[in-house]
């Protein structure tokens, strides 16, 4: 290499390193993480529970749900292994994987509070089959009904 190559090799401007004080957390750690607070309070699992299986503090669990801390691939392996979900569903898909895709997942993940989540998680647990399929009618029903009122 020429002593001209290497100075325009050596005067290429450098990526500045992005960090999350500065730009924010990436869309796809606050969704992965966003997705591990999901089936974490779906199992019933606090994030105290969820810290000590992985070997992390409850606090290190709130940074990777909020998305400021990646999660390292082993972490998200135990992650996945402990809530007995499939490490892929932790990740937006193709059809997600787009700009406009990626920000519309934000704003859904948002959407969906804890009440939501543990009324999911507490209508799994109930074991009997038609007790389940008339709280699902009663819910149906009283969607409809509210979405009535609203109209009119």
């Amino acid at each position: 290499m020429s002593e001209k190559e290497a100075k325009a090799v050596l005067a290429k401007p450098r990526r500045r390193r992005t960090s999350v004080a500065k730009d924010g957390p990436n869309e796809v750690d606050v969704i992965v993480g966003e997705r591990i607070r999901q089936h974490r309070v779906l199992r019933g699992v606090s994030q105290t529970g969820l810290g000590e299986s992985v070997g992390v503090t409850f606090q290190q669990m709130q940074k990777y749900e909020k998305g400021v801390n990646r999660v390292s691939a082993s972490r998200l392996y135990q992650i996945a292994k402990i809530l007995e979900i499939d490490i892929a569903s932790l990740f937006p898909s193709e059809e997600e994987d787009s700009e406009d895709g990626l920000n519309q997942l934000q704003k859904q993940a948002v959407a969906i509070d804890r009440r939501i989540l543990n009324l999911v998680r507490f209508y799994s647990q109930i074991a009997n089959e038609d007790t389940r399929d008339r709280i699902y009618d009663l819910i149906r029903e009283l969607s409809t009904a509210s979405r009535e009122l609203d109209q009119g």
